[in-house]
């Protein structure tokens, strides 16, 4: 609680407008929790009973093999996810909040505010993995621990930035907190149980990160070129929603074909996922 009374006390006194920044970093927090529900939260409490189970049967190359699958599942999601979110910030964040009193100004800094959120992403997703692999192996306190010490990678951005920087500084604090706190967890997770193993799925990042380097690419030569015509207009609902359906639709195509094509096997495990869920198992 600590820690959120500074960053708004912080966010209420950065240059240009502290009580604007403040709601432009309130509304970009919004748009990031959506993932962070849907992907990290979701994922680490799907694998905690199955790591809890390796756990208790003693095997720790099953247990190591879940954790991995879990990551690679979530770079899958939640790279693209973050990608996308600052490619399209800015129709993003127009379609949603530029409304009445909300102006575009205010939207360019609550877009502003959701790139420098949207970074940490991947690192949100295996931070919930690593958290509930503490978790299975009963140990609690460490990730609690860790989460007081990561508060220091948050203070050693935003205390020397945010009368300069700004708000975008105290954003990307708050990324670089996170951030810590993943890195620290699956440190300390590697000296408890031994070698990891994360190069193993080194070749999947690279595939992933090209797929997403062709969508980003796409994403953004579509706004481009719907820029151009005036129904795609930001200034306008029509344009604002034509523009985030268009892109961003071309943009989802795109990366799932480009994944396809590389053969990622975790793409059918999340299909799966998602048919067992709709019940068409």
């Amino acid at each position: 609680m600590g820690l959120i009374f500074l960053d708004q006390r912080l966010a209420s006194k950065t240059p240009g407008g502290g009580a604007a920044n403040y709601t432009a970093m309130r509304l970009a927090t919004t748009l990031i929790q959506f993932p962070v529900g849907l992907v990290a939260a979701a994922l680490s409490f799907a694998v905690l009973p199955t790591l809890t189970e390796h756990v208790r049967a003693g095997n720790t190359e099953r247990f190591k093999d879940t954790l991995l699958l879990g990551f690679r599942i979530g770079l899958l999601l939640m790279i693209p996810a973050a990608a996308g979110l600052i490619v399209l910030r800015e129709p993003i964040v127009a379609l949603l909040f530029q409304h009445h009193n909300y102006s575009q100004q205010d939207a360019a800094r609550t877009a502003i505010a959701l790139q420098n959120y949207a970074y940490q992403l991947p690192f949100v997703a295996l931070d919930q993995l690593l958290i509930a692999a503490f978790y299975a192996r009963k140990n609690t306190i460490i990730p609690v621990v860790v989460g007081m010490i990561s508060i220091l990678g948050y203070l050693a951005v935003a205390l020397p930035f945010w009368s300069t920087i700004g708000m975008p500084a105290l954003a990307f604090a708050n990324t670089v907190q996170n951030s810590v706190h993943a890195i620290i967890l699956l440190i300390l997770l590697r000296m408890a149980i031994g070698h990891l193993r994360v190069r193993e799925i080194i070749p999947t990042v690279l595939k992933i990160l090209v797929a997403t380097a062709t969508m980003v690419t796409i994403a953004w030569g579509a706004q481009i070129i719907l820029g151009h015509f005036k129904v795609f207009s930001l200034d306008r609902l029509l344009g604002q929603f034509l523009t985030v359906a268009i892109a961003g639709g071309l943009a989802v195509l795109v990366y799932l074909g480009v994944v396809l094509l590389l053969r990622i096997e975790e793409i059918g495990l999340v299909k799966d996922a998602v048919m067992a869920k709709l019940g068409r198992k």
